[in-house]
């Protein structure tokens, strides 16, 4: 029995988890193919990727733009307290842009399962960091016709 936050596969067939709860189950003999694919984290993954860099570029300028409008002269307290919020709120937003592109570029083990006309993807991030990945391809080997792609 192998068992993640997202499946659990014993003797009798696949179960997909939600929140630690059997959504579904697939047996066996419905699967027709399976493969394992490293691919990006997220679906989306450009859309992502496009978001994370506009708000890089974005607060980047934004950044530079305060940085060369410095003025050397004492305002009242206030306005220094506002001016430094401002100030680390770039920085905040241009961490954030960084992040999102990151995070967008992401890649992890992918199980799709072909099921009487449907596509099942299920992320194996959880096998992967459990070095499982190969006794699930075993397991899996044994009972249905898998295939793995692109995995090192």
């Amino acid at each position: 029995m192998i068992k993640s936050k997202k499946l659990e596969i014993d003797e009798h067939g696949v179960n997909i988890l939600r929140n630690g709860i059997k959504t579904e189950h697939i047996d066996f003999s419905q699967i027709e193919k399976a493969e394992i694919k490293r691919e990006f984290y997220q679906r989306n993954w450009i859309i992502g990727l496009l978001i994370g860099i506009i708000i890089v570029v974005i607060s980047f300028l934004w950044l530079f733009d305060t940085l060369r409008s410095f003025e050397y002269e004492a305002p009242p307290t206030r306005f220094i307290r506002v001016g430094w919020m401002l100030f680390i709120s770039q920085f905040v937003v241009f961490i954030l842009g960084i992040g999102i592109v990151f995070s967008s570029l992401k890649r992890s083990l992918i199980l799709y399962f072909w099921v009487i006309g449907k596509v099942k993807r299920i992320q194996l991030l959880d096998i992967e960091k459990q070095k499982k990945v190969d006794e699930l391809f075993d397991f899996l080997d044994n009972r249905i016709e898998i295939e793995k792609l692109h995995v090192l």
